[in-house]
């Protein structure tokens, strides 16, 4: 069949028309700014490069700026009834799981990762409701340990979290509780 009684394809004429349209509109901006880094005697071809490579951008308006949202790095803490977790510095949060039946939801609550000023105040409120929860803390304890990225965030505590730690599994010890393997997870030494 002759190529001049094919029909016309006026939709692939027009895609064509708008790319060559494009690329002439590229070409005259690639072309401006190398004329304008000939004027700006730039001191390398690097300069003179990156100035013809971005020729085609923008830049960004007011209104293209999204508004900075604070984003939660634990949104499994809202499903457990956790809502003021980082405001109350975590306290009730524990107080809550040294309750029957609640323990379970720390390791799904800190699923993702246990930050380390969580786990200092973990150990805190541990000791200090140490009194008749022997058992309770050494669940809490076990569970928290096997929270993903817990090695990592045991091995960057401070030194006061690393003595309440120390503190904590001492007076575990000498309730009776054995926690020789969960000593080890929280790298506490208190056999020197």
């Amino acid at each position: 069949m002759n190529i001049l009684k094919k029909p016309i394809d006026y939709e692939g004429l027009e895609e064509e028309l708008e790319e060559a349209l494009k690329e002439d509109t590229l070409y005259e901006l690639r072309n401006s700014a190398k004329l304008r880094a000939i004027e700006q005697r730039v001191p390398t071809y690097e300069h003179f490069r990156q100035m013809v490579n971005g020729a085609h951008l923008k830049p960004l308006e007011p209104k293209d700026k999204a508004e900075k949202t604070k984003i939660s790095w634990n949104r499994e803490s809202r499903n457990f009834g956790f809502k003021n977790f980082e405001e109350k510095k975590g306290l009730m949060g524990v107080k809550n799981c040294l309750k029957v039946g609640e323990k379970a939801k720390l390791r799904e609550m800190f699923k993702i990762e246990l930050p380390v000023d969580v786990l200092g105040e973990f150990l805190s409120v541990c000791l200090e409701n140490f009194d008749g929860n022997s058992e309770k803390i050494v669940e809490i304890l076990q569970e928290i340990s096997e929270c993903r990225r817990f090695q990592l965030t045991a091995t960057f505590m401070n030194e006061s979290d690393k003595l309440t730690c120390q503190k904590l599994f001492c007076r575990l010890v000498s309730e009776g509780s054995s926690v020789d393997k969960l000593a080890d997870k929280f790298h506490v030494n208190f056999k020197e």
